[in-house]
């Protein structure tokens, strides 16, 4: 694990918040300890999701309240809410 590689959360999520199954594909971009908690999560795994718009909701500059997941439901949710949970 080259730590350059990953994003560290700042709050970390246990993976029976996530309601959605994750495969191996999904795994290999995330830093999972053996309790099921994940610390990390490679930097190119959220590459394509709208970081702008992430941030104008999280400044409450865009109000659009669906945007930020309440729930971990679908991989996109997942994405989302890791890079809410980053420390960058």
């Amino acid at each position: 694990m080259n730590s350059k590689d990953y994003m560290f959360l700042e709050n970390t999520i246990h993976k029976n918040y996530i309601k959605f199954d994750l495969t191996e594909e999904i795994l290999s971009h995330l830093f999972v300890t053996k309790d099921g908690t994940v610390m990390a999560v490679k930097k190119e795994y959220l590459k394509d999701i709208d970081k702008d718009k992430i941030n104008l909701n999280l400044l409450g500059y865009k109000k659009d309240d669906d945007f930020i997941p309440k729930k971990i439901s679908s991989e996109e949710d997942l994405k989302k809410v890791l890079y809410c949970c980053s420390l960058e």
